[in-house]
């Protein structure tokens, strides 16, 4: 009797684990990342959040939504993923196809091909993830796999170009979930991810890295990304003509708007709620500073559609 109830617990255990190592992206799910920006050492940060689910040829997928993306990158501001298998899959509209973001099965040698779709040069990039040994994690009590990979280039003429990873089931590649630059020779100077900070879902609890003080830090102030406590409102973003500012008080304050490299292309001082006409500026991101009594309060990352 003893030996069946062992076994019977042991079973629902087992249940349990399994289930648990096909979970990837549950909705609420949410990555946060440090953002790092070309020529400056600017300090952001990315999020990447499972916000619902929908269906996509015939698949359930969960939606992830982020706050802007890597736009040297692989880069959509909404992607669609489906784990089965202990494999997970994303998403490429371009060609109507799901491509592995990243195989648990996998051992070492082995690897997969990834074809994605980089926007800075509007084209399809290929590359061969390539798995070069494997370990293992614990996190918040789960036994989680690694993947250490090298991520190579296939487009002919740059087989030479590769980088580096690390994949954490559940987590995903602790630089960026969506860790696919184009490999095809273009240099872009715009953000790029300085690696995982946080992690949480309902199942899995919380998890930080310890690479940042918090998970979402901006390096020039301090301040937590919170509108609660921001002394201005900032909207839309992403915007295609104009940038409204609201401020709750009535002093006056500077703004400028620079490109990624750091160049100001727009500095002006505005009292209580205004805007700035952004028409005419290029598709892309932009840094927006705000100067209180001559001390930075905000700075916020700027989407031009």
């Amino acid at each position: 009797m003893k030996q069946n109830l062992f076994l019977t617990i042991f079973l629902i255990l087992f249940q349990v684990s399994a289930l648990f190592g096909q979970g990837f992206a549950p909705t609420g799910a949410k990555w946060h990342y440090t953002e790092n920006f070309a020529f400056s050492g600017d300090i952001s940060y990315l999020y990447i959040e499972s916000v619902g689910d929908t269906i996509i040829n015939g698949k359930e997928c969960k939606v992830l939504e982020n706050n802007g993306g890597l736009f040297c990158a692989f880069h959509n501001e909404r992607d669609f993923v489906y784990y089965e298998d202990s494999v997970a899959y994303f998403y490429v509209p371009q060609i109507d196809s799901f491509q592995v973001l990243f195989d648990m099965r996998a051992q070492k040698d082995s690897s997969w091909i990834n074809v994605f779709w980089t926007e800075p040069i509007a084209k399809l990039d290929t590359i061969q993830v390539v798995v070069d040994s494997v370990s293992y994690v614990t996190i918040n009590s789960h036994n989680l796999k690694k993947l250490h990979v090298t991520y190579k280039s296939l487009n002919y003429g740059y087989e030479f170009l590769q980088y580096p990873g690390e994949i954490i089931e559940h987590l995903g590649d602790k630089s960026y979930l969506f860790n696919l630059y184009s490999l095809s020779g273009i240099m872009c100077d715009g953000n790029y991810s300085g690696g995982l900070r946080c992690y949480e879902d309902a199942e899995f609890g919380f998890y930080s890295s310890g690479i940042a003080d918090s998970c979402n830090y901006f390096g020039w102030t301090g301040i937590q990304d919170n509108s609660s406590v921001s002394a201005f409102k900032i909207y839309p973003n992403p915007a295609t003509n104009r940038i409204n500012i609201e401020s709750t008080t009535n002093n006056k304050f500077t703004i400028s708007l620079s490109d990624l490299s750091g160049k100001i292309l727009l500095e002006t001082e505005l009292f209580g709620s205004s805007g700035v006409d952004i028409t005419d500026f290029q598709k892309g991101i932009y840094l927006l500073k705000i100067t209180n009594e001559d001390k930075v309060s905000e700075i916020r990352k700027i989407i031009k559609n």
